[in-house]
């Protein structure tokens, strides 16, 4: 990305950004993996394999805190983003109340898969 092309005030959004969406995915996780086994029986429940739920549950962690960090942006965004499509697929019944903070993830994550992590990063000559 050439970051010649956005203003400070970009750069600082997409830090802002990237904080954010990633500390929400770390605490999410956290939830997860703190009571894995509830966590299992939910998911089984909507019949989601357990290791599909260990998956994403340690992936919303570490891809959380890679995020915050703004290293791996470009490869690290579309994977959060099949992880809330997911969300969004199985939380689609239960109607826009349900659905609504994934979708809306989902496409936060879409403009930061788009315009990668901006200058305040961990510096990484691959994917950022």
């Amino acid at each position: 990305m050439n970051n010649k092309i956005y203003g400070k005030g970009t750069n600082i959004a997409l830090l802002i950004a990237r904080i954010i969406i990633g500390g929400m995915f770390m605490f999410a996780g956290w939830l997860k993996v703190a009571d894995i086994s509830g966590t299992i029986a939910m998911f089984d429940a909507m019949n989601v394999h357990p290791v599909l739920t260990l998956l994403v549950s340690y992936g919303e962690m570490l891809l959380g805190l890679l995020l915050m960090a703004g290293l791996w942006t470009r490869l690290i965004a579309p994977l959060m983003m099949i992880i809330m499509a997911g969300a969004v697929y199985y939380s689609y019944a239960g109607g826009p109340a349900m659905y609504a903070i994934p979708a809306v993830f989902f496409v936060a994550l879409a403009i930061i898969a788009k315009c990668g992590a901006g200058k305040y990063r961990i510096k990484s000559s691959y994917l950022n």
